[in-house]
């Protein structure tokens, strides 16, 4: 009997090494458009994303003024990308501080 062990694991690395067709890989995997989220681009009434221009204060406290000054709510800061904040704030008082001190973009 162990004269038939090596060769019979031998002849089964070696089948398992053939050429056999196989289904491509990104066929068994998920396609990314199912895992991701439904993106449709549809601007959320009230928030903003606010870019501010350099006027070499920080961000923090660039996000502090616009909330003092316009009557946002702050909801994040970012330093890193970019200069700015994510705020809800009225339509209104975006439109005024796109013109004065920053760009408000509407969150989508």
């Amino acid at each position: 009997m162990r004269k038939y062990v090596l060769p019979a694991a031998l002849l089964g690395g070696l089948m398992s090494c053939s050429e056999l067709p196989t289904a491509p890989l990104t066929q068994q995997l998920s396609s990314p458009s199912s895992l991701s989220r439904d993106v449709s681009h549809v601007p959320i009434p009230g928030q903003y994303i606010v870019l501010f221009r350099a006027n070499g204060a920080s961000a923090m406290a660039n996000a502090a003024t616009v909330g003092s000054l316009y009557g946002a709510r702050v909801d994040r800061v970012y330093t890193s990308a970019i200069n700015g904040a994510a705020v809800q704030i009225a339509d209104d008082a975006a439109a005024a501080l796109d013109k004065v001190q920053a760009q408000a973009k509407p969150q989508k």
